[in-house]
């Protein structure tokens, strides 16, 4: 289970629990349909050119004619096709690579596009419970998310999922559902994070990253606040600050996993989902120092803004 759906694959995928066949989401590794296969070699046309392409993990995203499923290509070769309805995905790759190098985009972005395709709200973040409720990291590639979310969980509180932000709306309020329980960490970060903790590495090209397989939450939980993270930058003084509704849901739109894959319609419905978590949980920006020395302060002061939030109705 991942983000409360049932996940099943034709293969044991590295890091993903997978049930039996017949999940709420069924993964197939090593190919993709015939039908798909032809409209994926078709298809050349990303569907968002403008997207930034420095980043390796960022694919250029097509929709397939017809079919309306989503392929997603990546610079290494690696090809995924999510079904239009998020319930299936499907993946190639290059004989060079192997099973657990492709299987690394599963965690991030695919997971995230499949669910923003079934219509949940799905941000670029991690999250971490602390004391009654939770509080999710969001911020660009680079801004700290898993650096803090690991250094959080140190200090003992519960990992609900790094790269991606689920988020569920209820009649009783705003909740996170539990992610992977898997946070990936640069060297640097794990040293200064977990204090020394041996942690193995990730395979191939990402051996330069760690897999921390720590325990994550089985049951969705409220969302008590959302800290948007800068980008670090040296001499950045500390600060944890409000944020207004209008410079939320800027950053927000463009941290939504939705954010380069949505027709008119959909991002009608995105912004709505946005403006209803804006309306109803707290959303503070969080300007650090590229300092990694420092991360205990920035803890403390997370933790200190949760300590504010207690006493509030989070169900």
């Amino acid at each position: 289970m991942a983000f409360g759906l049932g996940i099943s694959s034709n293969v044991e995928l590295p890091l993903l629990p997978c049930a039996a066949p017949g999940g709420d989401l069924d993964i197939r590794m090593g190919g993709v349909p015939p039908s798909f296969a032809r409209l994926v070699d078709d298809s050349p046309e990303p569907w968002a050119p403008e997207a930034p392409a420095a980043d390796e993990r960022i694919g250029s995203y097509r929709r397939l004619r017809d079919s309306g499923a989503l392929a997603i290509d990546f610079p290494d070769g690696v090809t995924f096709v999510i079904a239009a309805d998020g319930t299936s995905i499907w993946a190639r790759w290059p004989l060079r690579h192997s099973l657990a190098y492709a299987s690394d985009y599963i965690l991030a972005p695919i997971l995230g596009l499949a669910l923003r395709l079934r219509g949940v709200l799905a941000l670029h973040g991690s999250a971490v419970r602390i004391g009654d409720g939770a509080v999710a990291l969001v911020g660009p590639s680079g801004a700290g998310k898993s650096t803090l979310s690991a250094a959080l969980v140190d200090r003992g509180h519960a990992l609900f999922g790094d790269d991606v932000v689920a988020i569920q709306f209820l009649h009783r309020g705003v909740r996170v559902l539990p992610g992977v329980p898997v946070i990936r960490l640069w060297p640097d970060s794990q040293d200064a994070s977990l204090r020394a903790r041996e942690l193995p590495a990730l395979p191939e090209r990402w051996d330069k990253s760690r897999l921390s397989a720590l325990g994550v939450m089985a049951d969705s939980c409220p969302l008590m606040a959302l800290v948007l993270l800068d980008a670090r930058e040296a001499g950045e003084p500390l600060l944890m600050s409000d944020v207004s509704p209008a410079q939320a849901l800027a950053t927000l739109s463009r941290e939504s996993f939705g954010a380069r894959i949505v027709d008119r319609r959909m991002r009608a419905e995105e912004f709505r989902s946005l403006q209803l978590l804006i309306d109803q949980v707290p959303v503070w920006r969080l300007r650090a120092p590229d300092d990694l020395a420092r991360l205990p302060e920035l803890c403390a002061l997370i933790e200190r803004g949760a300590d504010s939030m207690r006493g509030a109705d989070l169900t």
